[in-house]
């Protein structure tokens, strides 16, 4: 009776441990979306403390600038410069922290969705379409007609061909 009563508890303690699943408290660690937010993050607040050391240089220098010297019109072109890209690096890390926040609390809220609906989480599509979009939002935005005048010089006969008919549609 006493190894029947063991062998009850046991089992059922297999099975209370074995048989649910306990949310995670933090499941945008997990997240590839978030961990690459997180890294752009870091080296946003990296590029500002180089521009920061940049700019105090400049300073420097257009404090120690002769006065009457073309030297100090120079001087206080790069300081401003220096400090406008300081002043843009720390409008893009609080831009990087409120969106970091905001993907932290839709990871929470797709986690525990897809662990109700018993699927899998993160979605790989989710971040393939993320990367697209990074992708051509940090794409080349100016178009040099030289560029692709050229470019389409060097394509083979039959991409030229393929290019031509999707013009003409």
């Amino acid at each position: 009776m006493e190894q029947k009563s063991l062998f009850v508890f046991i089992l059922l303690s297999v099975l209370a441990f074995s048989g649910c699943e306990k949310a995670d408290p933090n499941p945008e660690l997990k997240d590839p979306i978030y961990a690459d937010l997180q890294d752009q993050l870091s080296s946003t607040e990296k590029a500002l403390v180089e521009s920061n050391k940049n700019a105090d240089e400049q300073k420097n220098l257009l404090e120690n600038a002769p006065a009457q010297s073309g030297q100090a019109a120079v001087y206080r072109k790069r300081y401003f410069q220096a400090q406008s890209i300081s002043d843009r690096l720390s409008q893009q890390i609080k831009y990087w922290k409120v969106r970091i926040e905001e993907r932290k609390l839709l990871s929470r809220k797709s986690y525990l969705l897809s662990l109700k609906d018993k699927k899998s989480w993160p979605d790989p599509k989710e971040y393939e379409i993320y990367l697209s979009e990074k992708k051509l939002r940090q794409a080349k935005v100016e178009w040099d007609a030289k560029k692709r005048i050229e470019d389409f010089k060097n394509l083979s006969a039959s991409e030229k061909k393929g290019a031509a008919e999707k013009k003409e549609e």
